[in-house]
């Protein structure tokens, strides 16, 4: 955006984690974690979701977003 991208809009892929097609449920990338395995289906914020709030709140990129909730956003869930 700093070198002229013309950035409209942005959207995150989902909302939790959910099954794909291909991947079953091993693939996660929702902003909150849903646990399968325990059957409890218990939902939890992943870190990302905060500097995702943010950036909707702000309606922009804001410096003030820290450099924690940056790392946190650079993490995928599924570990790779």
């Amino acid at each position: 955006m700093e070198l002229g991208a013309d950035v409209r809009g942005y959207c995150w892929w989902t909302l939790m984690d959910n099954f794909e097609w291909v991947y079953g449920y091993s693939t996660r990338f929702g902003l909150y974690e849903v646990d399968y395995e325990g059957g409890s289906l218990a939902r939890r914020a992943r870190p990302v979701s905060t500097a995702y709030k943010r950036l909707i709140q702000e309606n922009a990129v804001s410096s003030s977003v820290s450099k924690a909730d940056y790392l946190a956003s650079l993490q995928r869930p599924d570990g790779r």
